[in-house]
């Protein structure tokens, strides 16, 4: 008895490799074994019987599963009754028996609809297409340092304690990081592990390293640049991160993903430029500032607007 139906299937939990045999009898045996790396058929029971009936127009079928779920077993789906399905435990020979034909697991290799029902299968369509490679350059710019966002979460500083003494007098967080970095004195910074390393020497090879590598360049081309300009650490390890692991800058917004050290130590070490990555708009044109001087404005516009606030709304 051979089978009528034999390839991939869909369900709305997923996909499935289904064989159908005796369709011309009033009880088919559907046989649907779980892809790798797409479980579903024991979760999705309920779902799979019902899109076979949809399929085929069969009411009545047994349906047997193989899934990892099960540790490897297979299983005839039980659908009796309206708590749901049970799964009855079989051996493969029972199945072979009431089907005429070996029922052996495909290959994982062979779970593609190419491989199954050519390169024409319906199927392919719900194969996602490989993302197109991100190069470590993609995304990156150089920015004026003064124009980077404020701390707004400095988790691992070893002055959080006054980060949050600090933040307690603001409402929002951009005056509360400018105010912090304020309060931060030489030795403050001195005491740092971030701060660690010439940052201006850090960032002016970087901002130099960017501007002399080709946008395709890979990351083993930049870590032979990088191991080329610093020998040691701190310097090199702090080089390599603004490409390997960079600031990442969220605008228009103020959100900064990775980089809230470097950036303290960026602007504490008074480095103008550096470069990091961009989601969202463009940077502004690069103008250097004292960050100093644009902390204390940060402030000034919050201040003001707080009491144009208090004395419109007394």
């Amino acid at each position: 008895m051979g089978a009528c139906f034999d390839d991939l299937f869909a369900f709305l939990e997923g996909l499935c490799y289904l064989r159908l045999y005796r369709c011309d009898t009033e009880e088919p045996v559907a046989v649907a074994v779980e892809l790798e790396k797409n479980p579903g058929v024991i979760n999705g029971a309920v779902g799979l019987a019902a899109r076979i009936t949809k399929a085929f127009g069969h009411s009545r079928f047994q349906l047997f599963v193989f899934s990892n779920l099960t540790g490897e077993n297979w299983s005839e789906v039980l659908m009796e009754g309206d708590d749901g399905p049970s799964f009855r435990p079989v051996e493969q020979t029972e199945i072979e028996d009431l089907v005429g034909e070996p029922v052996a697991m495909p290959e994982p290799g062979g779970f593609t609809a190419h491989s199954v029902g050519g390169r024409k299968n319906p199927m392919l369509r719900f194969v996602a297409p490989e993302p197109p490679p991100r190069r470590p350059l993609d995304d990156i710019y150089v920015v004026a340092v003064a124009e980077l966002p404020w701390a707004h979460n400095p988790s691992r500083c070893i002055h959080l304690d006054r980060f949050h003494a600090v933040g307690a007098l603001y409402a929002t967080r951009p005056p509360a990081g400018a105010h912090f970095f304020l309060s931060l004195s030489e030795d403050d910074f001195a005491g740092c592990p971030s701060h660690r390393g010439d940052w201006v020497k850090i960032a002016a090879e970087a901002v130099d390293l960017f501007e002399s590598l080709d946008s395709d360049s890979t990351s083993e081309e930049i870590h032979r640049e990088v191991s080329r300009r610093f020998q040691e650490a701190p310097e090199q390890g702090a080089l390599l991160s603004l490409f390997t692991q960079p600031i990442v800058w969220h605008r228009p917004h103020t959100g900064i993903t990775n980089g809230q050290h470097r950036i303290c130590a960026l602007k504490a070490a008074g480095a103008p430029f550096c470069p990091v990555k961009m989601i969202g708009e463009p940077p502004n044109p690069l103008w250097a500032a004292d960050p100093r001087r644009r902390a204390e404005s940060t402030l000034a516009q919050y201040w003001t607007r707080q009491l144009g606030d208090e004395l419109l709304d007394p």
